[in-house]
């Protein structure tokens, strides 16, 4: 539990800690007897956690529960340790009975901007050899969290799953699940079109949808079968249908384990919605979502690597609000990304992103000529400049080839 002595580590093997300037004389006024036999190193790795990123691990790591993910989300907004220790001692109960397994992964997603601060709690009040041991194997992991996030920082255009998926420094390691292949959440979200509209809305369709259940659990149900009878039970709010996929995912057929748990994600969501009267943000994919629509990042270009100029992003603007209001979608905002210009839409998972975005391209490119044909989506991360430069070098170096 998080909360006064705020983990219950076994001791560290390793006895370094890796502590930054001002750690380093909040651990010098700890008494002697404590301090004996452990070695300090100075935490020189600094890096900038961007939002993106941190959004990206809450939503694909195999966090505990919802309740621990929400107060993850909070954790993250404290400026200084005074706010971290009182959210810890309000709300900490939530953390309670994790394993180490759990608690590192939990500190993981957090990032290592939180965990400074739980590292000044902890200093604050080390009493007894143990105390010195859970210290010390934080100050590991934030290790490991700031190597990995300049390992990200050198492979700007790897999606972030492939860079989960690779980290496995001292005991921080990523479960397998956690590393999803990008074309598993493409073709998760992609899969939202074969579905008949009606379905969504036809409670007596969903009931017989839940009959179906059975079949998840006979050797004889074709793979295919199987991943249209739990992607349905994803999208119905209600205890029997996310019980289903709990115990499907216990002993899950390997080729369905992630597409197991992006249903059991998602019918959580609905479930808490619809049933507990909650609402939360859809996290199934790396860029998240918000009132149940997923978030796209759209990049739109000019022509012939131009710039866009003033006429062409305002009839941008116009019509992507104008086509989102047609399909149940949200721009959440427009900006400049060097020369292009990136738009967060907010798109229902009953809506193709490919309708939406070939419908407002045909009318800004009506009203101001010159605007590329084609534009880039992502609903991986943010993009950067940079990875948008990247991809489209990438595209043409492929072209020539």
């Amino acid at each position: 539990m998080l909360q006064g002595k705020p983990y219950s580590f076994a001791m560290t093997d390793d006895r370094t800690l890796f502590l930054r300037p001002d750690e380093l004389s909040l651990f010098s006024i700890i008494p002697i007897p404590l301090r004996k036999g452990w070695v300090t190193e100075t935490e020189v790795v600094d890096v900038i956690d961007d939002p993106e990123f941190r959004e990206v691990r809450l939503a694909v790591f195999p966090l505990k529960n919802s309740a621990i993910r929400a107060f993850a989300q909070e954790a993250q907004k404290c400026e200084d340790y005074l706010a971290l220790n009182t959210l810890m001692r309000e709300k900490g109960a939530v953390l309670d009975d994790m394993t180490n397994d759990e608690l590192s992964l939990f500190l993981a997603a957090m990032g290592p901007g939180t965990i400074d601060l739980y590292i000044q709690i902890l200093l604050r009040d080390v009493r007894s050899e143990d105390d010195m041991g859970g210290v010390a194997r934080i100050t590991q992991l934030r290790h490991a969290v700031l190597e990995f996030l300049v390992e990200r920082d050198r492979n700007y255009d790897a999606s972030p799953t492939e860079l989960f998926s690779s980290v496995s420094t001292g005991d921080f390691l990523i479960p397998d699940n956690a590393g999803v292949p990008l074309d598993e959440y493409r073709s998760y979200i992609e899969y939202h079109n074969m579905i008949d509209r009606d379905w969504y809305t036809d409670e007596e369709r969903k009931t017989q949808s839940l009959a179906e259940q059975p079949a998840l659990f006979a050797e004889e149900t074709p793979i295919e079968e199987k991943r249209r009878i739990l992607f349905l039970l994803a999208h119905i709010g209600r205890l029997e249908a996310i019980t289903a996929l709990e115990v499907y995912l216990r002993h899950p057929d390997p080729a369905l384990a992630a597409w197991a748990r992006f249903c059991f994600d998602e019918c959580r969501l609905f479930l808490e919605r619809d049933e507990l009267g909650e609402t939360q943000d859809m996290i199934i994919t790396g860029a998240g979502g918000k009132n149940g629509r997923l978030r796209y990042f759209i990049i739109v270009m000019a022509e012939e690597n131009g710039s866009l100029n003033c006429e062409q992003c305002a009839a941008i603007e116009h019509a992507f609000s104008k086509t989102t209001g047609q399909f149940d979608s949200v721009v959440e905002y427009i900006e400049p990304v060097g020369r292009f210009t990136l738009l967060s839409l907010l798109i229902p998972p009953s809506h193709s992103p490919d309708t939406v975005l070939d419908a407002a391209m045909e009318i800004a490119r009506f009203h101001a000529p010159g605007i590329a044909k084609e534009c880039l989506s992502t609903n991986v991360c943010k993009p950067t400049e940079a990875m948008v430069l990247n991809w489209l070098f990438r595209e043409t170096e492929a072209e020539t080839m």
